[in-house]
């Protein structure tokens, strides 16, 4: 049985062209210097807030609420079985886990009512 080396997401191999490899690193290196990235890091950062304000209030996000935007997801990207649900997390070094803290985060980020400040934190 071959040993492969662990590889961490941002050296993943996502494309190449002519005996070029690019990595995800390489892609949003390019994603940074285009100003691409802007926009959904401040929603991210939005999302983040969101969350912290909704874990300070107490609040719980509703279990329908998540399962439905979890269906949602699943139908934009074609994933029709769990298990593609889990292949296609998986490709992108994600787990159950982390799709779940996504969702709750886009939950909260939607539905509080309150103005969210997040902070003002540069990715590098």
């Amino acid at each position: 049985m071959e040993l492969t080396e662990s590889t961490s997401g941002l050296d993943l191999v996502v494309c190449a062209c002519g005996g070029q490899e690019y990595t995800a690193r390489d892609a949003i290196d390019a994603a940074i210097f285009r100003g691409e990235l802007d926009v959904k890091w401040k929603e991210f950062l939005h999302q983040v807030a969101a969350e912290r304000r909704a874990d300070e209030l107490d609040v719980e996000p509703g279990e329908s609420a998540i399962s439905g935007a979890a269906e949602a997801f699943r139908y934009e990207y074609d994933l029709i079985t769990a298990e593609e649900t889990e292949a296609w997390l998986a490709n992108r070094g994600l787990t159950l886990d982390d799709f779940a803290d996504y969702l709750t985060r886009e939950y909260y980020a939607s539905t509080l009512r309150e103005e969210i400040i997040p902070d003002e934190i540069e990715y590098s």
